[in-house]
């Protein structure tokens, strides 16, 4: 049975229609199933009107897998969308770093033929679930949730709980809870630890804690994490994946565990999570330029 893809994407990209004929030609060679996000209808419509053009919330759950072209950004927002359906997902960078978009654009048709041979592997991350006990809303988070003093220039309260027991109260401007997977994003830039995907834990981490001691926090991901927020004004905000949740009053709790899903990536052959940090964060570079010791030798 031919594969079935489908094409997600960010159209305000540059030349993202360029990229995006290159797959529909490839595609047609090859005799694969093809539909395309109603949102990039626009910049192929004159040329390729016959193309299934559907929304990406109504994509089929039997769809092989999905490309995305843009950046990580585009992963998180496609991954969201469908994230109950887990269909296996691969990201073509038009965008800045790409840890979840690691194929360039310029590998596009080697990575397309890899694709076709079957040769590639299937990573699986865990997905946090949400849910705002004050409104009944639940969302869900490949990277992180963030709960955030909304621009005050004053700190907030914030109260952790791991399955019932009390963690600890911090003083600070926000609280970062990060899955492996976001763990090289905000909770790196406000000092926790890289995580390797796979890794069946969570990170809870204050935002410039008012404090000398207060650290990040690795725990259990099969534990649930529950949050108290309480601050001197009447609201602060929350964030998922760099979305905004929503604006909460002060006293508002969450209750945040792994979710019942996974994201699923598509991962090419030679593609590994230390040389994605080693070339996107330049981990390990000698800024010396000196020449290495040479041990053995």
């Amino acid at each position: 049975m031919n594969k079935q893809i489908f094409i997600a994407g960010n159209p305000r990209k540059t030349d993202i229609s360029k990229h995006l004929k290159r797959v529909i030609e490839w595609a047609g060679m090859n005799q694969i199933g093809l539909s395309v996000d109603a949102s990039l209808k626009e910049p192929l419509k004159s040329n390729y009107p016959d193309l299934n053009y559907i929304n990406l919330k109504s994509i089929s759950s039997e769809t092989d897998m999905v490309l995305t072209f843009g950046g990580d950004g585009t992963i998180l927002y496609t991954a969201n969308q469908i994230v109950e359906k887990e269909i296996p997902i691969l990201g073509l960078n038009l965008g800045g770093l790409g840890f979840l978009a690691d194929i360039n654009v310029d590998e596009l048709i080697n990575a397309m033929e890899f694709i076709l041979h079957n040769e590639y592997n299937i990573e699986y991350r865990n997905i946090l679930q949400i849910h705002a006990e004050a409104s009944g809303e639940t969302r869900y988070a490949i990277n992180d949730v963030v709960f955030d003093k909304a621009g005050f220039q004053r700190v907030i309260e914030i109260q952790v709980y791991l399955d019932n027991t009390f963690i600890n109260g911090y003083i600070a401007d926000g609280l970062i809870i990060s899955t492996p997977t976001g763990s090289t994003g905000y909770n790196l830039s406000s000092g926790g630890p890289i995580v390797l995907p796979g890794t069946g834990v969570n990170i809870i981490n204050p935002i410039c804690p008012h404090s000398l001691t207060a650290r990040p926090l690795v725990v259990p991901a099969n534990k649930e994490i529950t949050v108290h927020v309480n601050t001197e004004f009447d609201h602060f905000i929350c964030h998922t994946d760099g979305q905004e949740f929503g604006t909460f009053k002060t006293g508002s709790s969450f209750k945040i565990r792994t979710a019942p899903y996974q994201l699923k990536l598509i991962k090419l052959p030679e593609r590994d999570f230390f040389k994605t940090i080693r070339d996107k964060l330049r981990w390990g570079h000698d800024f010396r330029n000196k020449k290495r010791w040479s041990y053995g030798s």
